[in-house]
């Protein structure tokens, strides 16, 4: 009995599988292939001092690269994957993905196909950040030299998450995916024309409207910074006012707020939205005093404008694309339900119609730090503009 129950203790795991043995996935590309095929591409992390993968041409790796780049096409995205994996010594690992990046052609063919494995993969993970690589494919970007980190899809990750309130994750897409009267969004990333050496090769200031899960348009940088306001997810992140003749000053966020009400009146929709949010002077290229009454108020309302603006400038755009990027129509279903149920057909040209009524409050903070600029002169302040 004694040598039997020994013998358990000699099966080990069985189908363990060492993490050496393991191309653990950085980031992962799909692009729309020749003749309705679906070309894929992962960057694997290279452990130190182990070499990458094979030297065949669908791979990509050598001495001193942080990663292993490798791409493959096949029918459908797991049919890729497996050519994929033909291809490397290391068996793919998917969990420790940080990046998924979808050619433009794919995006505005539609991406249904990818949500529907992404969800049936157990590796995959809701905090992937989802990036649509705006003209042009997802090996592009996937290749791209870098600055801050040694691997690109890295590097995307650290600038993404740089960039106040546009960080989408899958789970963020999914959720305004499902939503009543919710049109979702994407992260955009975007080639530098003839960087200079040892500068960024892209940037992510734009944003992808994806109706219907097809790419329809994007958003530049101050429109999604409106939708941000708008949807309560600024966070953190900088304002810069232009004064008239006087300069600049800037703002860091520090705190925001944002409350929607929905008016049902003789069939039209209209959104009162008031928002709010307060921050410190973090800079002033003014000779202005801040800390006096007078240019407070002219600073506040110079802030206040452009965050106006911003929001008009989102709202004006989606209403052309229309798509209600905002989740005004889930506002409608949460608050009158039963109206909803009578305009949710409809509701792309009742949002194309709709009137946004606006109220922005910026509160300035420790102004009594900032003050003038220190290196004026007491006759070269300005109380007032």
């Amino acid at each position: 009995m004694l040598t039997v129950f020994c013998a358990f203790g000699l099966t080990g795991c069985w189908d363990r599988v060492e993490v050496k043995d393991l191309a653990l996935v950085i980031a992962k590309g799909i692009d729309k292939g020749p003749d309705n095929s679906v070309s894929v591409c992962i960057q694997t992390a290279v452990p130190s001092g182990v070499g990458g993968g094979g030297d065949g041409g669908s791979t990509d790796s050598g001495p001193g690269k942080s990663f292993v780049f490798a791409t493959a096409t096949g029918e459908n995205i797991k049919d890729a994957d497996q050519h994929l994996q033909e291809q490397l010594p290391r068996r793919i690992y998917l969990a420790h993905r940080r990046i998924l990046v979808i050619g433009e052609d794919e995006a505005k063919a539609g991406i249904k196909d990818i949500l529907d494995q992404f969800g049936r993969d157990p590796q995959n993970r809701m905090r992937d950040l989802l990036i649509i690589a705006k003209g042009g494919t997802a090996k592009d970007f996937l290749t791209m030299p870098t600055v801050i980190e040694k691997i690109p899809g890295q590097e995307m990750r650290t600038i993404e998450k740089q960039e106040a309130g546009s960080v989408i994750t899958m789970l963020d897409f999914l959720r305004a995916a499902s939503s009543e009267g919710e049109v979702p969004l994407a992260a955009a990333i975007e080639k530098k024309d003839n960087p200079a050496p040892g500068e960024q090769a892209f940037f992510l200031t734009s944003t992808a409207v994806m109706k219907n899960l097809k790419l329809i348009g994007y958003l530049n940088d101050e429109e999604t910074r409106g939708v941000m306001w708008l949807r309560g997810k600024i966070g953190r992140g900088y304002i810069t006012a232009d004064i008239p003749k006087q300069g600049s000053v800037t703002l860091f966020l520090t705190g925001t707020n944002r409350k929607i009400e929905p008016m049902l009146t003789k069939g039209r929709v209209q959104f009162n939205v008031r928002v709010s949010g307060k921050g410190e002077v973090v800079e002033n290229n003014t000779k202005l005093d801040i800390s006096s009454k007078e240019t407070y108020a002219m600073i506040k309302s110079a802030f206040e404008d452009e965050v106006k603006r911003y929001i008009q400038d989102a709202f004006l755009r989606t209403q052309e694309y229309d798509s209600d990027v905002f989740g005004f129509g889930n506002e409608i279903y949460r608050t009158h339900p039963r109206a909803w149920q009578e305009m949710r057909q409809n509701w792309d040209e009742l949002f194309k119609d709709a009137k946004l009524n606006l109220s922005v409050d910026i509160e300035p903070l420790r102004t009594g730090m900032s003050g003038p600029p220190l290196q004026l002169r007491e006759n070269e302040v300005k109380k007032t503009s």
